[in-house]
């Protein structure tokens, strides 16, 4: 996969790797200071096309596991692709550690020129195109084209726009930001030292992945909830009072470089600053935060119930980060309310609670109040259903707060179910990255949100997506989109799709979010956005394409004949059985209570139907996909599978049922298989 540093010599091309002692700074023409040149030289001659830049490690006047890659002109392409692929995977590079790329004065080219070039024909500092081309030619040669050349990512992965710039993902930096964890204080991403480290869900690699968190990010959050909160203030105001929330912390740990990592949400929760915010927009916890930071999430979760029926006539709003915790908080209740109305008739916390921290803080606001627990008690037995739990147990609750898009959405029924006619309002757009937007439309159903950019928050730049002919679906995450160059943030066009690109205060920098987002329209002169999809791909055999949004569809429209039995799909996920020839979708469905055997053959057969992707309908008329198999699994499965996300650390706030579970993942497929009670496969397309 790699090109030698020799490739670049029998090219006739300037290119070197420096060598990096501690404290050493960067090398340029006309420093005083000369550093030994490396990857072209071995024994002291220049090293032809026969050696490989291993050659690097047998240089013994050079440290070679610090090694700058320098490059001018044309070679400055060339050395741009060697630390990119060096990036993404530097085992493959066996004896040299790259520590940073120089590039001097650059030339990105190929052999045609692309849009972006053509319309600067004539202009300063292009006047001469023709004669710019001249050390691109003597680099490569006429004709010279592949990863190489045109500043394309390799195996065509940026595009299938012409001469897109390059925007790293997140593999680009993971580099950098594993270099800060083990202890390297340089500003590498950020100009001030990274003290904290917030680690991202991983719950479809199951393999949560480092990022910075800087205090700039803090304020950045306190911004986007304070203004989502003015809105939502105006339509649904609240006077003083608590929120029920669902949060939780989640491990700490300290890297091997000293620096702290833990969730996303545990760094904000931690933090005064944080508390001192929420308090300013009436979003004061009712747990302690011995509950919110105690060690065992169903004991936390136990009380976070109970400290909400005590509070439960000061209760405004209800919040989790996802719509996922909100419905797993009530299906818990379901199954405890009663123990919750013992506790508080008498007093006395259950022995079901027995974290040292969280029984002395929940035992201090715990009092005896049997009035409250008959109330509690007469309201839980009077419902139909538990429908309408929310407002009947808070009454004065204005709202349901927490991100209900994308991979939350299939929770909506339920969630709704368990507010009745409590509005839904879906929370603020961002990721663990960071933060895009505010949702300051609140009366819009979560379906329909829209979420106005908040400058401030970063730099922001979005990827056109173009549909190729023949691709007409509105919300298909399966279409091979063309990419157009980056445009900013006041360039977009209502009513077009864009790729999100963001550059943070956390130290990253044209970082691809890999989120699908159209422009609904424009707040003054900030865009308002809509999510569609996350663009990365889940389920893939031959030439099909099909992800989060494509599978979602899928179930939903098999879920309807189940609708008649009045049965619930609990979750789902999927898998790619390619162990088989030819490999098939694998579709897991956890059910509400058991179905009838045609019902499930039918279900089987319509979820096959229902992927609609051309490459995906093709393939299985020609046999080279299988059929679709959809396996049953036990009540509890998907709580086993969160159960093991707690165990590696995360936190149940965080926590998102994979859609798609990778064949990395092998305890949740473990989880899975030991879980599966029956199989049917589609004869959709014929045996």
């Amino acid at each position: 996969m790699w090109k030698s540093a020799a490739a670049a010599a029998a090219t006739g091309t300037k290119t070197s790797a420096l060598s990096k002692s501690h404290g050493a700074s960067r090398t340029a023409r006309g420093h005083e200071e000369r550093r030994p040149r490396c990857a072209l030289h071995k024994n002291g001659r220049r090293a032809g096309a026969g050696h490989d830049a291993a050659a690097i490690g047998e240089t013994k006047s050079v440290d070679a596991a610090r090694c700058f890659v320098v490059g001018d002109n044309a070679s400055g392409n060339i050395t741009h692709h060697l630390a990119r692929r060096y990036a993404r995977d530097p085992s493959t590079f066996a004896n040299v550690s790259l520590a940073d790329l120089i590039a001097i004065q650059p030339i990105y080219a190929s052999e045609e020129r692309t849009p972006a070039e053509l319309r600067l024909v004539g202009a300063p500092p292009m006047t001469k195109t023709p004669l710019s081309s001249c050390p691109w030619h003597l680099a490569g040669g006429k004709g010279e084209e592949g990863p190489l050349a045109g500043g394309e990512g390799e195996e065509g992965e940026l595009a299938d726009g012409e001469g897109e710039e390059q925007v790293p993902a997140c593999r680009d930096l993971e580099p950098y930001i594993h270099r800060i964890a083990d202890g390297d204080s340089s500003p590498l991403l950020t100009g001030k030292p990274v003290t904290s480290l917030s680690l991202s869900s991983g719950t479809t690699q199951g393999k949560p992945k480092f990022l910075p968190f800087t205090d700039e990010l803090l304020e950045t959050t306190l911004q986007i909830f304070q203004t989502s909160y003015a809105f939502r203030n105006c339509e649904y105001p609240i006077g003083r009072g608590k929120a029920l929330q669902f949060i939780y912390g989640s491990k700490q740990v300290v890297t091997k470089g000293g620096i702290l990592a833990t969730t996303a949400t545990t760094n904000l929760y931690r933090r005064a600053r944080y508390k001192e915010g929420m308090k300013d927009i009436q979003s004061q916890c009712c747990s302690p935060d011995e509950v919110v930071f105690g060690p065992d999430f169903n004991q936390s979760l136990y009380c976070h119930l109970l400290c909400g029926l005590i509070y439960s006539d000061e209760v405004h709003q209800v919040f989790s980060p996802f719509a996922h915790s909100l419905v797993h908080a009530f299906q818990t209740f379901e199954e405890v309310w009663e123990d919750l109305c013992a506790d508080i008739r008498g007093g006395v916390l259950s022995e079901k609670v027995t974290v040292p921290s969280i029984r002395e803080a929940v035992t201090k606001i715990l009092k005896p109040n049997p009035e409250l627990a008959d109330l509690i008690y007469k309201k839980c037995t009077g419902l139909s259903n538990w429908y309408d739990v929310i407002p009947a147990l808070w009454p004065n609750a204005k709202y349901v707060y927490g991100i209900m898009t994308g991979s939350m959405e299939p929770y909506l029924k339920k969630l709704r179910h368990y507010a009745g006619h409590l509005p839904l309002i879906s929370a603020d757009y961002g990721a663990s990255e960071g933060w895009v937007g505010a949702n300051i439309n609140p009366t819009l159903p979560p379906e329909q949100v829209t979420y106005a950019v908040l400058p401030q928050t970063g730099y922001f730049e979005f990827i056109r997506l173009e549909k190729p002919e023949g691709e007409e679906a509105e919300n298909s995450a399966s279409i091979h989109y063309i990419e157009s160059e980056p445009v900013g943030l006041t360039e977009v066009e209502v009513g077009k799709i864009y790729e999100v690109v963001i550059t943070t205060f956390g130290g990253l920098y044209r970082y691809r979010l890999g989120d699908i987002v159209k422009v609904a329209g424009f707040h003054n002169s900030t865009p308002e956005l809509r999510f569609i999809c996350r663009r990365s791909l889940v389920l893939s055999i031959n030439i099909d394409k099909n992800t989060e949004k494509d599978l979602q569809l899928a179930v939903e429209e098999a879920a309807k004949l189940l609708d008649a039995e009045k049965l619930e799909i609990v979750d789902f996920t999927s898998f790619v059985e390619k162990s088989s020839d030819p490999g098939r979708y694998v579709i897991f469905w956890e059910l509400s209570s058991d179905a009838r055997e045609d019902v499930l053959r039918s279900c089987a057969n319509c979820l096959d139907l229902a992927f609609v992707d051309a490459g995906y309908t093709g393939s299985r008329k020609i046999r080279a996909i299988g059929p679709l198999e959809l396996r049953i699994l036990k009540k509890g499965t998907f709580k086993e599978i969160l159960d093991h996300f707690l165990s590696l650390g995360g936190a149940v706030s965080q926590f998102k049922a994979p859609r798609f579970v990778s064949p990395l993942n092998v305890k949740v497929l473990q989880i899975l298989s030991r879980n599966t009670t029956r199989s049917y496969f589609s004869t959709a397309y014929g045996l």
